[in-house]
């Protein structure tokens, strides 16, 4: 964790006098350091425990990705009579954002933060990719949390 990064007494929490693994030429930076996620996490919710009451589902997610893929939907058909200047508009615009924020839900899904069941949080993430035109929801979880796993 780089100096300007730390919180105070992250010290106590953080090994960061471990030395580091040797680089060879075009390898990843690799650190001996604890996570930093976790370590920034225990030492918030040792000065604000109130926080962790923000832990919760969020099953509004699942009515944000309908809405979403619904307005997408209607923005194709649209698309089909409108002139390219504003097809290449609302591409960029707006299809571009929604694409955007279908990428982070299916984020979220990916760490189950919607429903209590995993096979429902995967079945809303596939369906949050289908208007983004590559299936990637699977693969994206499960190399997202490899990085938490092996992050630091």
């Amino acid at each position: 964790m780089p100096p300007h990064a730390q919180t105070p007494g992250s010290e106590k929490v953080a090994n960061l006098a471990a030395p580091e693994v040797p680089q060879y030429k075009h390898d990843f930076h690799w650190i001996q350091t604890d996570e930093p996620h976790a370590t920034r996490r225990k030492l918030i919710l040792a000065k604000h425990p109130e926080i962790a009451q923000l832990f919760v589902k969020e099953p509004r997610t699942f009515l944000l990705t309908v809405a979403t893929f619904c307005f997408q939907l209607y923005m194709a058909h649209w698309a089909m009579t409108a002139s390219w200047f504003w097809v290449f508009v609302a591409a960029y615009v707006i299809a571009g954002t929604l694409n955007g924020m279908l990428q982070l839900i299916m984020h979220e899904l990916c760490h189950n933060l919607c429903f209590d069941a995993v096979w429902a949080n995967q079945a809303l993430a596939i369906f949050a990719n289908l208007a983004t035109g590559a299936p990637s929801a699977i693969s994206f979880k499960r190399y997202h949390l490899e990085h938490h796993q092996y992050q630091g």
